[in-house]
């Protein structure tokens, strides 16, 4: 194992992970669509699979507790796809998601789609992207 390799899988110089949506805004009812971007840093890395979820974060009103903000998790789907990046390279998955439960804890919360992604030998990449929901259809 090269000097690179050992930092990449210490994080350094590692993985970089993006989501980019197919859209500015989603209804409700819509398909969620988009890509994760996967790039290398100074080697090779290989990922296992991705776990998205799909994250409610809104206010904590109750006083007593040390948490500002809470989370929902709305619901989630795994990619199951094994690859590997080459050093320097970027590799894009493509997904849709249709929720199948929007159960919501707040009215005014934001809406999030964090990915986690495993990779094997290193440390684990962890993205959000925040989905712009429009309440009027």
């Amino acid at each position: 194992m090269g000097f690179e390799n050992i930092l990449a899988s210490l994080g350094i110089n590692g993985m970089q992970v993006y989501i980019r949506l197919d859209q500015q805004a989603y209804h409700i009812s819509d398909t969620i669509t988009g890509v994760i971007h996967f790039k290398a840093g100074d080697s090779a890395q290989t990922v296992t699979h991705t776990a998205v979820k799909l994250i409610e974060r809104y206010d904590n009103k109750d006083e007593t507790s040390e948490f500002t903000q809470l989370e929902n998790e709305l619901d989630s789907f795994m990619l199951d796809e094994r690859f590997t990046v080459a050093k320097g390279d970027t590799q894009k998955v493509k997904f849709d998601f249709k929720p199948e439960n929007l159960n919501f804890q707040c009215k005014d919360s934001k809406i999030y789609l964090k990915a986690h992604v495993y990779i094997d030998l290193g440390i684990d990449e962890e993205v959000e992207a925040h989905i712009p929901y429009v309440t009027q259809q």
